[in-house]
């Protein structure tokens, strides 16, 4: 073993480990000699995840350490549970985000566009940066210590997953889910692509709301509203309230649009606000999805007044060619001059984005390519109100459900060359759309015309996304991967892509396969800094996971990670929570040298089985251990992450290395007893190490491996070994006497350190109203009472008196005096005390609130009611005592 742990050392040689010998393959899984799970089939027994597929526009960044981190947790937890466990890797050409990626690149090294390349050149390009980057992503997740199986990678673009795309296109199409469509879509003027609402953010911004007077053809005029005044070139309508009394009589008339002298009529819709504005609004359907709604309703004619890069068409030549904003202000300045222009006055208004450009969205009547998902929505919250998936924390869910119950057709073309090109064809003969799988003949199916021509456009990234789960096994044939794998068992996603990727994979999973996808999804929060405050480059406040990797290792930066992951909450995370992460991990390094020290003649199979256990010490830590290990399994059931790696922390810091090992020192270099009780004291040494091992290798796989295999060298990975040791036994163990003998044990050691007294230098402790139990297990354990406490003499006979030198505590009923060095500050002492004090205080407010609260009492199991109850009653009497003192 090292003198100490080096990780940019171990970790790399444990990668390429476990990768030589293939552990993460389900295949190389069946000959594990830790079967707990004794499923009925080879379905029952599997536990499978798909990774979300990172894009292959550049590096990992932290939020990809965190999610990879929480699934391989899930992982080796069950693949040390006995299941065999499938963890399938992959990347997404993530079409926009990548194509433009590649086009700044080409612009910024060699000066030149997409279009000076031609299509099927352009592509090439991209196909060499995926490359680049796909390697650099794989890289990353190993070094992370992702056990995922990399001879099952995938990529959305690859040959398998193109033809499930294929598949799934043509299936929808041919049930008339799949439609071609002029609708008004969230146009992007910088991407020149149409977009979801899901790739669009809406953001309050100061406006201004302009009053326009409109000729009405009868003469006299009209006011109407608006925060656009370059889209009334594109007006085709009037519109005010049925009901509204002030515009009742121009329903009917005619007005002229100005600029362009359109006659347009005024027309009653009762979607119109008449408290908006003049309560008159201008309805231009090419540009304004409430319009429209409007426009289609009163079968009013769209008419486009802007190019794909938003400017000025040839609806108005003296401003064709104009830049949307600098048109408006033009525009201005002409009814300004008119007099036309009433007011202008400020409005706060939400303003649509590009998510990924910033730049303002233009509503744009376009040709698209539409997916009717409605039929698999209401599908997906059939089988969710079923319990048939179960989305964790439980607000994602109720959040999941009504996006379902309020979903619109899904925008699925994008004006891209990146992607999955669209399998329709349109037939010059039959002038109509129809779809072909990859290896039909490219002729009309209808007239056998061959006079077709492929759709340009490609499919939204996430159409490929959805299919995840059952693309990469092998889905539309039927192979094996596919009929052991899948369902999956669980995803784990952030909440921000619940919408664009989990429900689209429900809804697909439904419709292609008729089975939900997976059986539950767990959504983490975002990674933010230690202020809260979001990352990103500009706010120079980001952490790259690469970075802290070689300087502190994966296994700092995962338990940092997990212990900071409340269900769906944002996690802050700064340079402390890794450094001190750090410092645990070498903790256990140092447990782990005194262990193998100890440890010459077992091996990790060599371990005490609880039986004839009759020393109260024993009993106590094998009770610790078996408690630990079930709140452990428990809770990563359940998702708690950072409940996980608390529970790990406490244990393995508290109760085994500051507690257990110390009292397992004291007995070895005593040589207590007979050899059987030397012998068991190594053995339970061991057992209690290698199950901290265990439980930690799903979060600190590097560290945990590394230990497992230098102290037992001759029990193979630590990645297949069985997760628990603990027998049920254990729990029945009383270990009343042994909590009350070590709360002392740590009074009279706290007491010690507040007051910096010397090791060296022994005390003396008086006892008063010490039950039998309690002085029994002080003369059996005397050994460790006086070596941990640093005791020279225990007098059960003195009463006790205020007395210089002297400080006193109390435990429950039972009352204490510890001699201090002669020179005790009185002060000093009643500062300790005070401070003692505060935190029974804290801890008695905290019980009262808690059991004064009706849904504690209401909900909690009654058994927890009376145990606070009773931890009350204690702290009071605990408090009645520090106060006498």
């Amino acid at each position: 073993m090292h003198s100490s742990y080096d990780p940019a050392k171990i970790e790399p040689l444990l990668v390429e480990l476990w990768e030589k010998r293939e552990i993460f393959n389900p295949d190389n899984q069946d000959n594990q000699d830790n079967q707990d799970n004794q499923a009925n089939s080879a379905k029952e027994q599997s536990y499978v995840m798909v990774i979300p597929p990172p894009n292959v526009t550049g590096s990992l960044h932290i939020g990809h350490a965190l999610v990879n981190s929480i699934q391989d947790i899930l992982i080796r937890f069950n693949r040390m549970s006995g299941r065999k466990t499938l963890w399938v890797p992959g990347t997404d050409h993530a079409g926009i985000a990548t194509q433009m990626m590649v086009e700044k690149d080409l612009m910024e090294k060699e000066k030149i566009t997409k279009h000076d390349l031609g299509r099927d050149k352009f592509i090439e390009r991209i196909w060499e940066w995926k490359h680049r980057y796909e390697g650099r992503i794989k890289i990353q997740l190993k070094r992370l210590g992702c056990s995922l199986d990399w001879s099952r990678e995938r990529f959305t673009l690859d040959k398998q997953l193109s033809k499930s795309v294929n598949k799934a296109f043509v299936e929808f199409f041919n049930q008339g889910l799949i439609y071609k469509g002029k609708r008004l879509v969230n146009w992007c003027p910088v991407d020149k692509t149409a977009l979801s609402d899901l790739e669009v953010d809406h953001i309050d911004l100061k406006g201004k709301i302009y009053e326009i007077n409109y000729q009405l053809q009868d003469g006299g005029y009209i006011t109407i509203a608006t925060t656009r005044p370059e889209t009334l070139l594109g007006d085709v309508a009037l519109v005010v309230h049925s009901e509204d009394k002030r515009y009742r009589q121009y329903i009917g008339k005619k007005v002229i649009i100005p600029l362009v002298n359109r006659e347009v009529p005024i027309i009653a819709d009762d979607s119109c606000d008449p408290e908006f504005g003049t309560g008159v609004l201008k309805i231009t359907p090419a540009h304004d999805f409430n319009d429209f709604e409007i426009g289609a309703r009163h079968n009013l004619t769209p008419i486009n007044i802007f190019t794909d890069d938003a400017k000025i068409n040839d609806v108005y030549p003296p401003l064709q060619g104009l830049e949307r904003f600098a048109a408006r202000k033009k525009i201005v300045d002409i009814l300004q001059k008119n007099g036309q222009l009433k007011s202008i006055k400020e409005h706060q208004h939400s303003v649509a984005h590009s998510q990924r450009k910033k730049s303002i969205i233009e509503p744009r009547l376009s040709e698209q390519w539409f997916f009717d998902v409605k039929k698999f929505a209401n599908q997906a919250l059939t089988e969710i109100e079923a319990g048939k998936i179960k989305v964790y924390p439980d607000n994602q869910q109720t959040i999941l459900k009504n996006w379902l119950t309020g979903i619109k057709s899904w925008c699925i073309s994008r004006q891209l060359w990146w992607g999955h090109r669209i399998p329709a064809y349109w037939c010059q003969g039959c002038k109509k759309y129809f779809a072909l799988l990859e290896d039909q003949l490219k002729i009309c199916p209808d007239c056998q015309s061959s006079q077709v021509k492929q759709e340009d456009d490609v499919l939204d990234t996430w159409f490929s996304s959805g299919l995840f789960p059952f693309s990469v096994m092998g889905w539309p044939d039927k192979t094996e991967d596919l009929k052991l794998f899948y369902p999956n068992s669980s995803l784990v996603t952030a909440y921000d892509i619940l919408f664009f990727w989990v429900a689209r994979m429900i809804m697909m999973g439904i419709g292609l396969t008729g089975k939900v996808p997976f059986a539950e999804v767990y959504t983490h929060g975002l990674v933010r800094d230690a202020k809260g405050i979001k990352m990103s480059k500009t706010t120079g406040n980001v952490i790259n996971p690469l970075d802290v990797i070689e300087q502190h290792g994966a296994d700092a930066l995962r338990f940092a990670l997990c212990s900071k992951t409340h269900l769906a909450n944002d996690l802050k995370l700064s340079d402390d929570n890794i450094i001190k992460s750090r410092f645990f991990l070498n903790k256990l390094f140092n447990a782990g040298k005194f262990v193998k020290h100890h440890n010459t003649q077992l091996g990790a199979n060599d371990l005490f089985d609880g039986k004839d256990c009759s020393n109260i010490l024993e009993k106590w830590i094998l009770y610790k251990l078996y408690v630990f290990v079930e709140q452990t399994k428990a809770n990563i059931a359940k998702y708690r992450f950072h409940d996980v790696a608390q529970g790990i922390y406490h244990f393995s810091w508290h109760d085994f290395c500051d507690t257990y090992l110390e009292i397992t020192k004291v007995w070895l270099t005593s040589k207590r007893g007979a050899a059987e009780d030397n012998r068991r004291a190594h053995q339970i040494l061991n057992l209690v190490f290698s199950q901290i091992l265990r439980a930690i290798h799903p979060i600190t796989p590097f560290l945990s491996e590394y230990l497992f295999r230098d102290i037992y060298p001759n029990e193979g990975f630590l990645a297949i070994a069985k997760y628990s040791l603990v027998k049920p036994e254990w729990d029945n163990f009383d270990v009343t006497e042994a909590n009350e003998f070590l709360a002392i044990i740590g009074h009279i050691r706290s007491i010690r350190g507040e007051n910096d007294i010397h090791p060296k230098q022994l005390a003396t402790l008086r006892v008063q109203n010490a039950p039998a139990g309690l002085i029994k297990i002080f003369s059996d354990e005397q050994l460790v009472a006086y070596e941990l406490a640093k005791l020279e003499k225990i007098d059960y006979s003195s009463k006790l008196i205020e007395q210089k030198g002297w400080a006193d505590f109390s435990y429950k009923n039972i009352n204490f005096q510890l001699s201090l060095s002669a020179s005790l500050d009185p002060k000093a002492e009643r500062a300790r005390l005070d401070k003692l004090l505060a935190k029974l205080v804290d801890k008695r407010d905290f019980l009262q609130n808690k059991l004064a609260n009706p849904a504690f009492k209401e909900r909690a199991p009654a058994k927890l009611v009376q145990e606070t109850i009773v931890k009350l009653e204690l702290v009071k009497a605990e408090l009645a005592k520090l106060n006498r003192s």
